[in-house]
């Protein structure tokens, strides 16, 4: 008997001793869930959800492809809760897996859960009271970071968040969007909200729930922010392979223009689409110096273009005033960045 089998079978005989819900035809929430070679974790973030105290949901699993134990480990859970739904798909990234699920919820309310993650005790029920009683599109909330089992301090909750905003529905969006965690998690949204706003996934490598962030804060009509930690999310150890992994992919440049069209076609002010406009494009000339080696060229490449396309479209975002090189740390692209930010705050004067 190899590991993952002595672990399936352990899992069983726990699962077996707990009493489940009969099937929900009509959830009131659907949690959807991304899940990739996370045998180590999944089994945590499943028993954190049908052990709540609210039971009316449905869970809607997604194996993106995994190739160690993930996939035993959901279809011991799906066998003896029925609430509990495996899709399974290629290797596509978390986007596609969580734009599939999306597609197949028939819960009221949405929330998305990252297969690494917890939801905290009464979270689902905190939730559904706070956006069925207030009838508003999204509830954000916070969070608390997991460092091997113990709290810490997380930066995806809503510390940043001023406090007399929370417990409230927030009325100045622009004012405070990029205050709110920029992820898909830690909100539960109104199901019919996205569907009619097509709020889906950018299918990215990375970073695939800025653009859904940015449509669903903007496009929602009422926003409550609650002051309660309901998430828990997993914080990886400086130095693993995780934590320490350098980039190969050019999500965040894509992200740039996938919000740029988005804005477009508001009406924001010019002056909001240019400040949500320049935080992305710091963030992708940023990005090079978290790149591998071996990847450099090909982003700088791209890296290029988006500067000739801001220069010549929005030259007050940036107009060649500092150039880029191939080789710049991270830190010396901040330092540039920075430059480039005085440049202008003098001129300007």
């Amino acid at each position: 008997m190899n590991n993952c089998d002595k672990y399936i079978k352990n899992l069983e005989e726990e699962l077996s001793s707990l009493k489940f819900e009969e099937n929900i035809s009509t959830p009131k929430i659907s949690i959807i869930i991304p899940a990739y070679n996370v045998e180590n974790y999944i089994a945590k973030c499943l028993f954190s959800i049908i052990k709540q105290s609210f039971k009316d949901f449905e869970i809607l699993i997604v194996d993106d492809g995994a190739t160690d134990c993930t996939n035993e480990i959901i279809k011991i859970f799906s066998k003896f809760d029925n609430r509990i739904k495996l899709i399974e798909q290629k290797n596509q990234g978390a986007g596609a897996a969580k734009n599939n699920a999306l597609n197949q919820a028939i819960g009221k309310y949405i929330i998305f859960v990252d297969s690494d993650d917890v939801l905290l005790p009464d979270a689902l029920k905190m939730a559904y009271d706070t956006i069925s009683q207030n009838k508003v599109d999204v509830v954000v909330f916070g969070a608390e970071g997991i460092l091997e089992d113990k709290k810490v301090n997380c930066s995806y909750g809503i510390e940043n968040v001023p406090n007399e905003i929370k417990n409230k529905i927030l009325t100045q969006k622009e004012k405070y969007i990029f205050k709110l965690p920029v992820i898909a998690m830690c909100k539960i949204y109104d199901r019919e909200f996205l569907v009619k706003n097509s709020i889906y996934f950018q299918t990215t490598k990375t970073g695939e729930d800025q653009i859904f962030h940015i449509k669903a804060i903007l496009l929602a009509d009422k926003i409550f922010i609650l002051d309660k930690n309901l998430y828990g999310y997993r914080k990886r150890r400086k130095g693993s392979l995780t934590s320490s992994k350098k980039k190969k992919d050019n999500s965040v440049i894509y992200n740039f223009y996938a919000i740029k069209d988005f804005l477009q076609n508001t009406d924001y002010p010019i002056g909001f689409n240019n400040k949500v406009l320049n935080k992305y494009f710091i963030k992708s000339v940023s990005w090079l110096g978290k790149c591998a080696d071996d990847y450099r060229k090909i982003y700088f490449q791209d890296l290029q273009k988006l500067c000739e396309f801001v220069s010549k479209n929005y030259p007050q975002l940036y107009n060649h005033e500092i150039e880029f090189s191939q080789n710049d740390t991270y830190w010396i692209l901040k330092i540039k960045l920075g430059l480039i930010k005085l440049k202008k705050k003098f001129f300007k004067n």
